[in-house]
């Protein structure tokens, strides 16, 4: 039962971009916000409110932001160094 409730995201997910021709950053929200809601509603993924943000907190951006937000060679989000190799 409980591997049933954990794949209802994941479904949610695929009929929003199957069958409602959503695009991914919308299916990802709606999933986001579902799961937040399985963990107050469900026991077995009860989260307290601070370890639910801590968990948000922990997942970052996606990696082409990530990717686009610093320098690997310096950490800054505008670097020299870069344009000069």
């Amino acid at each position: 039962m409980l591997t049933i409730l954990a794949v209802i995201p994941l479904a949610v997910a695929l009929a929003m971009m199957t069958l409602q021709q959503r695009n991914s950053r919308q299916a990802g929200l709606v999933t986001l916000l579902l799961v937040c809601a399985m963990t107050f509603v469900v026991p077995p993924f009860h989260l307290s409110p601070l370890q639910l943000l801590l968990s948000l907190s922990e997942g970052g951006p996606p990696l082409s932001l990530s990717s686009l937000s610093s320098c690997p060679l310096c950490s800054s989000t505008i670097c020299n160094e870069s344009q000069e190799a």
